[in-house]
Parts: structure tokens; C-alpha cells; sequence
């Protein structure tokens, strides 16, 4: 397979003429997947942190003077679509509400923007539809481990590389960087990084959510603020029960993730829109209440909470559900805090 290659850029409202003069042909979607690009679409672009791969399309011409140039689509229609989509309902909203600020901003940054194509010529239609499927199968996705540490966009990413890096007992508990779930008891690694995010989250929006969400969030807090606070519940965690041996399901019932979302739940209740002194305070009142805890994996407290024994040491897991959880936490409240 011989082709050549060039780069080319084209301005938004010339990609949406583009594909009104149908110049541009592109893949079938689903109008279901252009709405969550569109949507994710308007939210970056309202906050000026975007950013979109480079379009894959063909052409047969020599010229790509994009007045007259006609292409089809490889890679990257669903963007297309989406761009076009947005900037042209968007003019609309416009005239039916000129004073919209947001929908003017919106309007000016779309006019102003151009995204990347990378044109291809002189392959078969055989070897674009290989091309297209080579783009979307062997491309490997970005670890979970160099997304914390190297998206400087998403504040929950951000956060959690702080945490990570500031605090040597959670490192030497165990972060499990290869794998997005830690399999009990045989990893006795503490988190996943996957787990850590959803902890992160956790503190900054006081809700539980049962796995990590995709999404960047509303801080109330500076970042810093947030890190200085989940750092020292870490280590309030590590007073309860030895960092060393904390992931270590045969030992303590604290290697239940399950319990560790409760427990953050448990100190971050009522106190997400609080100051960052005031949450330290009350995280570390509410930790001290939990020193008298018998937090060994056979203590028989825990089947009060649904679950179920596993495996031949008849370890007792709980269920991962919101219901689950929040009996935990009921519990967690019933404690007496120290004198």
C-alpha cells in the first residue's frame, strides 16, 4: 500500500459548509454517540481546554484548496458530524436569543477554530476501509498511571498524582498501577489507581459513585486544599491499622474497598461545602472515633452487612452497592469517639 500524505487545516464554519455542499463523505453513526461528543464539545470548549485529534480522510484530487476540495471521511466522522452539528445549532440558538453571552462566546470560539485533517491519496477504497479499521483496533489506550500524571486538565487526575506523590505510607501500602481493580486476597496491594480516583472524587463531591467517573468535577476547594486533606485521611487510615499489612484481605476487613469508601463517605458527610480547616477538624474527630474498632477480617460484625464467604478461607466479602455502603457508614456513625 503507497500513499501519500499531507496535513491540512480547516477552519470550523468552512468544515460545516464543507459538509452542507456535501464535499465530505463521511461513515454512518449514531446520531446517540454525536450527542455525548457534542456535549463534551461544548462543555471544553466553554472552558477553553480542548483539544481533538487530527480528522484521517482521502482524497482523489491533487489540489486541496478547500473551496473546491472533496474528500472522504476515514477516521473521525462521529467528530465531524458533532463539530458541524454544534456550530450550526448554535448560529440558530443565536438568532432566536442574541443576548445568550455563553451561546456568543461559544459562537466566536467555534468561528475562530480550525481542526487538523490528515489527508491521504491515492489508496483504493479497499485499503481506506483497512485503514479505518486499523486506526480503531490497534491503537492502545493510554495507562491509567500516565493519565493521573500527565493530564494537567482534569483536576480529580491531578489531585490524586499529588496525593500519590506526597504521601511515602500510601505508596508503601500499595498502589496497584497495572490493573483498574485490585482481586482479593491474593493482590494485597491497598488501591488501585483506579480506586484512588474514586476516593478523590469522593472528598471533593461528597458522593459515592461505584466505580471512577469520566468526568472532571466542581471543586470547592483549592486543589492544594483538597490534597493537604485527603493526604492526612490517609494517614489517619494508617492509624487504624498498620500501612504495611492494610491490603492484606487475610488480615483486615480495611482491605475491603467497600469499607474504604464508606469510611470516606462517613468523614466527608455534610462537610463538602465547609473550609478546608473546618473538614480537617471534623475528619480527624470523626477518625478518632474509629481507633476502638476491631478491624480484623473475622470479626463477626461484619455479617451483619450483605455479602457472602468466599474461598477456602471463608473470607467474608461485601456486596459493592450503594445500599451496602450506606449501612456501613450508618454503622461507622455509631461509634463512640474517644475520650
Amino acid at each position: 500500500m503507497y500513499a501519500e500524505q499531507t496535513m491540512i487545516v480547516i477552519p470550523i464554519p468552512q468544515l460545516a459548509q464543507m459538509m452542507d455542499e456535501k464535499r465530505i463523505e463521511v461513515r454512518n453513526v449514531y446520531q446517540s454517540q454525536v450527542r455525548s461528543i457534542k456535549k463534551y464539545m461544548e462543555e471544553a470548549f466553554s472552558k477553553k481546554q480542548v483539544y481533538f485529534p487530527p480528522l484521517i480522510a482521502h482524497t482523489d484530487q491533487q489540489e486541496t484548496d478547500l473551496k473546491t476540495l472533496k474528500m472522504r471521511m476515514i477516521d473521525g466522522s462521529k467528530r465531524a458530524v458533532a463539530l458541524t452539528q454544534l456550530y450550526k445549532t448554535n448560529k440558530k440558538m443565536l438568532q432566536n436569543s442574541e443576548d445568550n453571552k455563553e451561546r456568543i462566546k461559544l459562537d466566536i470560539i467555534l468561528s475562530e477554530t480550525a481542526i487538523g485533517v490528515q489527508l491521504f491519496s491515492g489508496l483504493t477504497k479497499e485499503e481506506q476501509d483497512q485503514l479505518y479499521i486499523d486506526f480503531n483496533t490497534k491503537g492502545k489506550k493510554v495507562a491509567l498511571s500516565k493519565l493521573i500524571e500527565y493530564d494537567s486538565r482534569n483536576a480529580v487526575n491531578q489531585i490524586a498524582h499529588q496525593v500519590l506523590q506526597q504521601n511515602p505510607l500510601l505508596r508503601l501500602a500499595g498502589i496497584e498501577t497495572e490493573k483498574r481493580a485490585v482481586i482479593r486476597p491474593a493482590n494485597k496491594k491497598f488501591l488501585s489507581l483506579s480506586q484512588l480516583r474514586q476516593l478523590v472524587v469522593l472528598f471533593i463531591t461528597g458522593k459515592i459513585y461505584m466505580r471512577s467517573p469520566e468526568f472532571d468535577v466542581k471543586l470547592n476547594l483549592q486543589p492544594e486544599e483538597y490534597v493537604e486533606l485527603i493526604d492526612e485521611w490517609f494517614n489517619e487510615l494508617f492509624l487504624l491499622y498498620p500501612h504495611e499489612n492494610i491490603g492484606n484481605y487475610e488480615k483486615t476487613i480495611l482491605a475491603s474497598f467497600p469499607m474504604i469508601l464508606a469510611i470516606g463517605y462517613y468523614v466527608n458527610e455534610g462537610m463538602v461545602r465547609s473550609t478546608a480547616a473546618a473538614r480537617k477538624q471534623v475528619m480527624k474527630r470523626r477518625m478518632e472515633a474509629l481507633r476502638t474498632v476491631n478491624w480484623n477480617v473475622h470479626n463477626r460484625e461484619w455479617q451483619q452487612f450483605n455479602g457472602q464467604f468466599r474461598g477456602s478461607q471463608r473470607l467474608y466479602f461485601f456486596n459493592h452497592d450503594k445500599e451496602t455502603l450506606l449501612s456501613i457508614v450508618q454503622w461507622l456513625k455509631s461509634q463512640k469517639t474517644l475520650v
